[in-house]
Parts: C-alpha cells; structure tokens; sequence
C-alpha cells in the first residue's frame, strides 16, 4: 500500500478558493437566500421572510407532500446614464424551501406581505393543539 501525504490545510485551501470564486462572479451569479425567522408557539408555526424590493407577483409559495417551498425573484434597478460604485443588494432567483411537521394544516396556510417582510402562518391541525385536561377528584 503506497503512503499517502496528508497536508492537513489543503482542505481550509480548497474552501478559500471556492469562496473566492463565489465573492469575485458578477452579481447576477451571485445565489442569494432571504433571511427567515422561525417560530412556534400554541397556534402553530410563522415564518418571517425578508425580501424588500420583491414585488407581490413576484413571490410564489407552494406546498407539495411535506414541504413548503417559497421561491420568487428580486429584480435588478433599473439605472439611466450612469453606474453603481457599489452594490451590496442582491438580486436573481431565491428559493427557499421548509420540511412541514404532520403537526401543521397545509390546508389552512395564510400569507402575507408588510413593508418588505412576508409572514407566514402555518396553523396546527385541532387535534394537535395543547389542551388541558381536567382532573376529577372523587
């Protein structure tokens, strides 16, 4: 059996330089995922999504089988004469998708969007809410 030699930063090397790749394409190529809060309380689980400067029809929100997916586009600003000296704000497609617990009501699901933050609301099934039970005592 031949010995291999093990550089053991060779691995933290390939990383950097996929870093790089990602940091150094145009923008556009550039993937970008909305930041998302997530919470569950008696009621059910809600989901906060930022997307500012995403239109309405531009969000889609789908569930198939277990997994609920929100996906949608952030165009890019339109400029006249002139060009950016910067820009940080990301723009293209995002996706985003979530594993649904059997505990929530796919049927039941509301969305909406307020001042560039879309909240989800995903119910629990009646059967699955706490609920107290009273003790008889004899």
């Amino acid at each position: 059996m031949p010995i291999v030699r093990w550089f053991p930063l060779s691995d933290v090397d390939e990383t950097r330089d996929k870093e790089r790749r990602v940091a150094s394409a145009p923008q556009a190529e550039r993937p970008w995922r909305p930041l998302v809060d997530v919470r569950e309380d008696e009621e059910g689980i809600q989901l906060k999504v930022e997307l500012p400067g995403v239109a309405n029809q531009d969000v889609q929100i789908d569930v198939k089988e277990d997994v609920l997916t929100i996906k949608g586009e952030r165009k890019q600003d339109v400029i006249g004469k002139g060009c950016f000296y910067c820009q940080e704000r990301p723009f293209g497609p995002f996706e985003r998708s979530f594993v649904l617990p059997n505990t929530v009501d796919a049927t039941k699901i509301i969305a909406e969007s307020k001042n560039g933050v879309l909240a989800v609301k995903l119910p629990r099934k009646p059967e699955t809410k706490p609920r107290q039970i009273e003790v008889k005592f004899a």
